[in-house]
């Protein structure tokens, strides 16, 4: 191999690299971006279920019906 030829290996597999870099930058990005999105649909479910007022009665007939929806069900 002459050094030519070795250099030019080189210049790729540190271009290779460099994509690599700058792709997988990208994914951790998007990946940190996503995982703050899903900390405040959290928080808002934690702030919904809190608050949430469950009455038993209405729920305990409406599971006698042959089918329900949670909003039927939250009455």
């Amino acid at each position: 191999m002459t050094v030519a030829e070795a250099a030019s290996q080189l210049s790729g597999a540190s271009s290779a690299a460099l994509t690599n870099a700058r792709s997988i930058s990208g994914s951790i990005k998007a990946t940190l971006q996503n995982f703050d999105l899903a900390v405040e649909a959290l928080n808002l479910w934690a702030g919904i279920i809190s608050t949430l007022t469950v009455n038993k009665e209405v729920m305990r007939r409406r599971t006698l019906d042959f089918w329900a929806l949670a909003t039927d069900l939250a009455g």
